[in-house]
């Protein structure tokens, strides 16, 4: 399952903030957030529960 979450999710990377959009991947290993830029390229990702999406309902 792929979901979008966040079309402009605001992330602290290196000590900045950047804008990035956030797509919930759920495989067997578990949910993991994804954070890709404008490109489609990942720069970041981290497991649900240690997200700033880890209260969401999902369907």
């Amino acid at each position: 399952m792929i979901k979008v979450l966040d079309e402009q999710a605001n992330i602290k990377i290196d000590g900045k903030w950047v804008t990035l959009k956030a797509v919930l991947v759920a495989k067997r290993g578990g949910k993991t957030v994804v954070y890709i830029d404008s490109e489609g390229n990942e720069v970041h990702k981290e497991p649900l529960c240690r997200s700033q999406f880890k209260g969401i309902k999902l369907d």
